[in-house]
């Protein structure tokens, strides 16, 4: 996650989710900004423009699905805290029906991940987290 404003004022801060591959303009209001800090998720931010006004900023980051496959099971994981995202599955792409997932995910505290263990089952089988 990176974060940007130019020395113009009044500046926009803009925020990258790709390394700096395209830039996106954040809830912030347009100020003469002199510093900008960010948690390590980019969830958080806080800016402080001339003359001293503080202005913070928090937003709800969508998870990435990590999927892994052993011989017998299927790991779904994502990064935590997102517990308003419920897992669910589907076997058809073209369907609104999505159903959610009865497993319960699990925290995995050394790697900060919620994760749920599923049986591959022999249709395919699409996940995603819905929030």
């Amino acid at each position: 996650m990176a974060y940007a404003f130019s020395n113009f004022y009044p500046a926009t801060i803009y925020i990258s989710t790709d390394a700096g591959g395209s830039w996106l303009a954040t809830a912030a209001p347009d100020r003469n900004w002199q510093a900008v800090a960010s948690s390590a998720d980019g969830s958080k931010l806080a800016a402080v423009a001339s003359g001293g006004e503080i202005v913070t900023l928090q937003t709800t980051l969508a998870p990435l699905l990590n999927i892994t496959r052993s011989d017998t099971h299927i790991l779904l994981s994502w990064t935590v805290p997102s517990t308003d995202f419920v897992l669910q599955e589907n076997s058809d792409l073209t369907s609104t029906k999505w159903n959610d997932v009865t497993n319960k995910p699990t925290l995995n505290l050394s790697r900060l991940q919620d994760e749920v263990t599923v049986t591959p089952r022999t249709s395919g089988r699409f996940y995603r987290l819905k929030h």
